[in-house]
């Protein structure tokens, strides 16, 4: 490590004026980040979307696939950024666009043939996913019990 600090000093030296490397009080050499701390960084991210998300009473599930792949297709060379601008753009945008249109029951967030998708599945009046409500068959319903009638 000092060999490269030393290293780094005079190749510094050899590309930049004096006046302004003694404006430079100190030269930090970063490594990589490996993949498992790119995991690790991308996993405590999206828990801190979903805390936020919560906080805001938005119901919100993320399948654990979802913070392996947004580490998996990170470049290890621009580090912890890149993990969260993928996370703003894959997911936080697609959220606040679904929170634009309008208040969802549900939102889901998964991994689906290697791209990240989110779903968002909207309450009805009384509070109820549409999945959740009883089906009344293809001839159910108020304008279906008009037309027998007449």
């Amino acid at each position: 490590k000092a060999s490269l600090s030393g290293d780094l000093r005079k190749e510094l030296e050899t590309r930049f004026r004096p006046e302004l490397l003694n404006r430079v009080d100190l030269t930090s050499v970063f490594q990589p980040l490996s993949a498992d701390a790119l995991a690790a960084i991308a996993k405590k991210q999206v828990a801190e979307l979903v805390e936020r998300l919560l906080e805001r009473k938005v119901s919100v599930s993320v399948h654990a696939r979802v913070a392996a792949s947004i580490a998996e297709t990170t470049e290890p060379k621009f580090g912890a950024r890149d993990i969260r601008r993928k996370i703003q753009t894959e997911i936080e945008d697609r959220v606040a666009d679904a929170l634009a249109g309008g208040a969802p029951g549900t939102i889901a967030v998964r991994v689906v043939n290697g791209k990240i998708e989110v779903q968002c599945k909207a309450y009805d009046r009384r509070g109820v996913e549409p999945s959740a409500r009883p089906s009344r068959g293809p001839a159910g319903g108020r304008a279906a019990r008009k037309r027998r009638v007449k």
